[in-house]
């Protein structure tokens, strides 16, 4: 397992979505990641994406289809998501 496939809904207006390490939070267990791919959606503001985890075995227990995730930049909540593939 590398990473995830899912759809988000990118809440902040001043961070780039792109090129940048990330923290992905499943409840209270998160690893740093990047977004390595997304493509918009016909909705404003959400993304499907793809995601390399930085130790890729960290979430492997945690990983399920369907399962909700955040994703964060220190201690704020930047977007929201939900696991649709794992990779």
């Amino acid at each position: 397992m590398k990473g995830i496939k899912g759809r988000i809904h990118w809440e902040s207006k001043n961070v780039l979505l792109a090129n940048r390490v990330f923290l992905f939070c499943i409840d209270e267990k998160c690893m740093s990641g990047r977004i390595k791919s997304f493509l918009s959606v016909n909705i404003i503001d959400e993304f499907e994406i793809t995601v390399d985890f930085i130790e890729p075995d960290f979430f492997k227990s945690d990983l399920i289809i369907g399962r909700k995730f955040t994703i964060r930049e220190a201690s704020k909540i930047i977007a929201t998501g939900e696991i649709k593939e794992i990779i």
